[in-house]
């Protein structure tokens, strides 16, 4: 009984952990981003401007392109950060209609 109850204690943990970074990832996909420019500008400044055209460069190529493994990373980054903008309006009490019920009711 007491293991059970431990699975379900562990099971609700890894649950919420997994929907803080599915509705935050985008928080989280950019403190990654700046901490990993940190660590490389303390190594060296150069290599964090290099860094930071490379990461530029990226976004400008990502976009652009219509299919292949950059594309899908583009596309997965940018609905990564259109669901932490539709969370914050949804925390500001803004609502959006994502769809409209069949008229033949």
């Amino acid at each position: 009984m007491k293991r059970r109850k431990m699975i379900r204690r562990t099971t609700f943990w890894c649950a919420l952990l997994l929907s803080a970074w599915g509705w935050f990832g985008g928080v989280f996909l950019t403190l990654s981003a700046v901490f990993a420019f940190a660590a490389v500008a303390t190594i060296s400044a150069s290599a964090g401007l290099l860094l930071i055209l490379a990461a530029c460069a990226a976004v400008a190529v990502g976009v652009r392109m219509n299919s292949g493994p950059i594309a899908a990373t583009a596309e997965m980054a940018l609905a990564t950060y259109a669901t932490l903008i539709g969370v914050l309006r949804a925390m500001r009490g803004q609502t959006v209609v994502t769809w409209a019920p069949a008229k033949s009711r």
